[in-house]
């Protein structure tokens, strides 16, 4: 008798205490799911502002480009009718401004967002990049005058 109450009483604390893990396990993987599913809507939120943004930007960048673009043509045109002594050293220059208006356009169809980091960077970049080429275009041809 003594025997089969300590049994009993030993199977109940096994059963007792698995109920207990089984709870507990239950209890971290709803903890986990909620967790999963804060961050998976932090990340969605944070896809979301960075392509708003992106696109405002988009259309901006792709407008200054292309209006680049029209003014290197116009530089082109201008170096192709300077003088003889001149016309190389322009036409040459005018080759550099397209080659860095191309870039800047590959560069920014080319990136891919990974971290809000790295889109801060880049952006950072990309304005300083714009802002040193729209600078060279208003001097150009100052070194040649």
């Amino acid at each position: 008798m003594k025997n089969s109450l300590i049994r009993i009483s030993l199977i109940l604390g096994i059963v007792v205490s698995a109920s207990a893990i089984f709870i507990s396990c239950e209890n971290q993987k709803k903890e986990n799911t909620e967790e999963k599913t804060s961050m998976e809507q932090e990340k969605k939120e944070m896809q979301e502002k960075f392509q708003k943004e992106y696109d405002e930007l988009k259309a901006d960048y792709n407008r200054q480009l292309e209006e680049n673009q029209k003014e290197i043509e116009r530089l082109k045109e201008e170096a192709k009718n300077a003088k003889e002594e001149k016309r190389e050293g322009l036409e040459k220059e005018a080759e550099e401004l397209k080659q860095k208006n191309e870039e800047l356009k590959r560069r920014w169809e080319n990136f891919k967002y990974e971290t809000e980091e790295s889109w801060t960077e880049f952006k950072t970049e990309f304005k300083h990049d714009m802002t040193s080429l729209k600078e060279a275009l208003k001097e150009f041809g100052e070194d040649n005058k």
